[in-house]
């Protein structure tokens, strides 16, 4: 096969009580963008988006733009009140 050069890897990863797609190792060519989708479980909210390790806020989806280089996404659910 062809050599996987100018692609970057991005570690997307959800704690209990919801998840994010896609999920996992995700390559990415270099400068593409790369969109995820966050959903909570039923009874559940999005407490906190991390982007190599800074809160980036609350959303629903993030997207990373132009991926020149490896990165982390974590989400982190909480109980509705």
């Amino acid at each position: 096969g062809y050599p996987q050069l100018n692609r970057h890897t991005i570690t997307a990863s959800a704690e209990a009580n919801g998840r994010i797609s896609p999920s996992g190792t995700v390559r990415v060519n270099y400068n593409a963008d790369q969109q995820f989708t966050i959903t909570p479980d039923q009874g559940y909210h999005i407490a906190n988006v991390l982007v190599n390790g800074l809160s980036v806020g609350i959303f629903g989806a993030y997207i990373f733009r132009s991926v020149v280089s490896d990165q982390t996404i974590q989400v982190i659910f909480a109980a509705d009140p």
